[in-house]
């Protein structure tokens, strides 16, 4: 099994990095490519590339970080809408 697993995660306080790099390590002792990755608004990833993405952030008034929200809409909604070919998605 040859899975690329990708573990995408931003903290501000140092939970949600330990969170992620306990996931990562648990991926990695089982045998499988996967990448620890810090989330920025900025960020250039191909979410779609991998076969599992874990994705970890606080939530603050029901709603991701700013950077995360960005990285989000940016990555995954325009990138799904492609793919769909839909003319709107709603992302708070």
């Amino acid at each position: 099994m040859n899975s690329r697993v990708l573990v995408l995660y931003w903290s501000k306080g140092g939970n949600t990095r330990k969170v992620a790099e306990t996931i990562y390590a648990t991926i990695q002792s089982h045998g499988l490519s996967s990448e620890l990755v810090e989330m920025q608004a900025d960020l250039g990833i191909d979410v779609f590339s991998y076969e599992l993405v874990f994705i970890g952030a606080p939530v603050y008034d029901n709603l991701g970080p700013q950077p995360v929200m960005k990285f989000l809409r940016r990555n995954i909604v325009q990138q799904t809408c492609l793919l769909h070919r839909k003319n709107q998605v709603i992302l708070r």
